[in-house]
């Protein structure tokens, strides 16, 4: 049963409840002809309605039997079933005063009879009625009749209910489509819709944007045309299979930008029922390479956090070290030049010497490695420190093995510390000599060139720039020839490169070993014939230099390590000639020579030196060579008695050659307090490191050496005093 008509029930309101239907001037629909035609036969009548009343006229959702689609509501008879609920009977409309004079009574189709349903909704709003109309009159319609024909105007009224309920949904899913739709235009990720054959159907803004491609030119096209064919390989061996057996696929893969350049990115794929898929990337590349950065600065962290640990056990083992060396390195010595040369003493002497020496090697080589000693850097001539320790170098390398050395004609100078650049050459060195070593015929070529152009890439990056603890970004490069390049630091200089380079034929570093060689601490030499410190002090010394350093390399081709520096611009009027510059450099006396020899008109009786060390092995040590080495020598321990002795005996002291650190005083506030009272005294600086600078205008340090002394030093600098 239809739902009672509202009793007060205002125009305005019905037509309301008529226009949610949406079914005015909609295109005709089967259920409802249905309807109208099932009553034309049930009836037996010519005509048949689904009529609704509208403002100004009536609109036949279906007719039977009329070819109107509409007429004036001033004409229709369906208007008179609005006034209520029942069906509205007409036996004979010209004996009925409200339709008699009727144009459609008068007139086609010649209406007689008329039986009207109203179409009441759920709500009580009479939208209508339906109705069966004949040109003949009738008694009228009996109770069951009306019944059959209200109850075919009730289901009028439920394909209304139905059309609109369904109407709604669809509305609804669209509305819901279309949220959906800016939603994911309005993601950041990637999203897309692909068909069986894996070609983009549907693709977001974030897509195009992220590929390079715009989106009517990236529809219809290949998934495989954003990878390359390392990428392609992958997606058709490992990831589609996984997406067809699984369901789905989730992980990390590179794409190509249209430009070229690479997106690292995260994948989500979904298969479809159909075949297709759903495609979500989400572009990572700055978030990998913000965590690279935090991975690059927690390394750094990690490593200045070691290297002050390592530091500070260098400083600590420096001096109490090095004075143990001392005393064992300048005793050795002294067995030697009294030993006969030929005896095994003086051979087992020897040894202990050499020992002694690979000691101080390898505290130099801690300290370097620690940055923490502290470098002091002067104008000198590269080459000269090339050619003094291959000098060094050619006494201590197999006879068998052959050393060139490639010096240029002109002066290369650079800003450098000369002791610390010796140890480089000398660290690579014996690192060429090693990998000869089993060579029939042995040789290493150290080379020292000039560079004004940069140097162009060689070759391509094998992989992305790392970051290396204590080192910084390392590049390893592919070379054209098949050989690989290490580079770190600053390879090019804008006022000219000069580059030292120590050369081998040897086996070659293999590229796993060569992404490692940098490491502290790691070697592939067996235990006893490295400490894996010498590549990680040469890179360490090249770096304190703001120089770099490249290690260029292959299996069976070889090994050459070259440092770049920068050059330093010579000074006005000075020579651009090696040899004619070093012929030049002959010793000149210091400050306190000339103020001996002006001042003091005994000088020539100046011959004693007094050594002040708080290690009394180590005082006695360098006495007994000053004893040796001609010189009447005076040792202690204590700073404080030092001074004294030269306030009594300052006419007599040459030299003073004190340590660095001292519990009651540090050599050089000693150094200062002497030159106060004489300012004639040469002072020499003894330490395990080197913060001072030998010749500083306002230091009263003449001379600084390192721990332990070397004989040789000593003479050089004792000489330049010498009567």
């Amino acid at each position: 049963m239809p739902a009672p008509r509202r009793a007060i029930q205002s125009e305005p309101d019905r037509l309301h409840a008529l226009y949610q239907y949406e079914v005015l001037d909609s295109p005709p629909e089967p259920s409802f002809d249905r309807l109208t035609a099932l009553a034309a036969r049930l009836f037996n009548v010519s005509i048949a309605l689904v009529s609704l009343i509208d403002r100004d006229r009536q609109w036949f959702k279906s007719m039977h039997g009329l070819r109107t689609r509409e007429t004036s509501t001033r004409l229709s008879f369906c208007k008179h079933t609005l006034a209520g609920d029942t069906v509205l009977v007409v036996p004979d409309a010209t004996d009925d005063a409200r339709f008699a004079d009727n144009a459609l009574v008068t007139g086609a189709p010649y209406i007689r009879f008329y039986a009207g349903a109203p179409l009441i909704t759920p709500d009580g709003y009479n939208l209508g009625s339906l109705c069966i109309i004949d040109d003949k009159p009738r008694a009228g319609l009996s109770e069951a009749d009306q019944r059959t024909l209200q109850d075919l105007a009730d289901i009028a009224v439920d394909e209304l209910e139905l059309r609109r309920h369904h109407r709604e949904k669809e509305t609804g899913l669209r509305q819901q489509a279309e949220r959906v739709t800016h939603a994911v235009e309005l993601a950041q990720d990637a999203i897309s819709l692909l068909n069986a054959d894996n070609r983009f159907v549907y693709i977001n803004r974030a897509t195009a944007t992220l590929y390079g491609y715009p989106v009517d030119e990236l529809l219809g096209q290949p998934l495989d045309l954003i990878y390359d064919s390392d990428g392609r390989q992958r997606l058709y061996q490992e990831v589609l299979p996984v997406l067809r057996n699984n369901g789905a696929w989730h992980g990390t893969c590179k794409a190509r930008h249209r430009n070229g350049s690479v997106i690292e990115q995260e994948v989500s794929l979904a298969a479809l029922p159909d075949g297709g898929m759903v495609r979500v990337a989400r572009d990572v590349t700055a978030r990998n390479a913000a965590q690279r950065t935090r991975r690059r600065l927690r390394a750094e962290l990690h490593q200045a956090q070691k290297l002050e640990s390592v530091g500070r056990l260098a400083g600590g083992i420096a001096h109490d070290f090095n004075n143990v060396l001392a005393a064992i390195a300048g005793y050795a010595g002294f067995l030697v030049d009294d030993l006969p040369q030929d005896s095994a003493e003086a051979g087992y002497a020897r040894q202990i010497a050499s020992a002694a020496e690979r000691g101080k090697t390898l505290v130099q080589q801690i300290l370097s490695f620690s940055r923490r000693d502290s470098l002091s850097m002067t104008a000198i001539d590269i080459s000269e420190v090339v050619s003094e320790t291959a000098g060094l170098l050619s006494a201590a390398l197999p006879r068998e093995l052959h050393l060139n050395c490639e010096l240029p004609e002109a002066l290369l100078r650079v800003r450098g510390n000369e002791s610390a650049l010796g140890r480089a050459v000398m660290n690579l060195a014996t690192n060429a000599r090693d990998a000869v070593a089993d060579l029939d015929a042995p040789s290493i070529t150290i080379v020292v060139r000039h560079r004004s152009t940069p140097i162009e890439d060689p070759g391509t990056d094998r992989t992305e720039a790392t970051e290396m603890e204590g080192v910084g970004p390392v590049r390893l490069l592919d070379l054209a020839d098949g050989r690989h390049e290490l580079r770190i630091g600053q390879i090019n200089h804008p006022g000219g490169t000069i580059e030292v380079s120590v050369i081998d034929g040897g086996a070659g570093i293999p590229l796993d070993k060569l992404e490692r060689v940098l490491e502290p601490f790691y070697t592939t030499k067996t235990v006893g014939k490295g400490t894996g410190l010498g590549l990680s002090a040469v890179s360490g010394i090249a770096l304190s230099h703001d120089g770099g350093l490249t290690i260029r390399t292959g299996e069976g081709r070889g090994t050459e390590v070259t440092m770049h520096f920068a050059e330093l611009a010579p000074t006005m009027g000075q020579s651009t000639d090696t040899r004619a510059s070093l012929a030049a450099h002959a010793p000149v006396a210091t400050t306190a020579d000339r103020v001996a020899a002006v001042n003091d008109p005994t000088s020539d009786t100046r011959r004693l030196v007094l050594i002040v060390d708080d290690e009394q092995t180590v005082a006695q040590m360098t006495a007994d060579t000053v004893i040796r080495l001609g010189r009447p020598a005076l040792t202690t321990t204590s700073a404080n008695r030092a001074l004294e002795i030269v306030h009594d005996r300052h006419g007599e002291i040459a030299h003073l050659i004190t340590d660095l650190n001292m519990p009651e005083m540090m050599g050089s506030d000693l150094a200062q307090a002497v030159k106060g009272i004489d300012p004639a005294i040469a002072i020499t600086l003894i330490s395990g490191r080197t913060p001072l600078a030998e010749g500083d205008p306002a230091s009263a340090i003449d001379h600084v050496l390192q721990k332990p002394i070397a004989r040789d030093q000593l003479e050089r600098v004792l000489s330049g005093l010498a009567n």
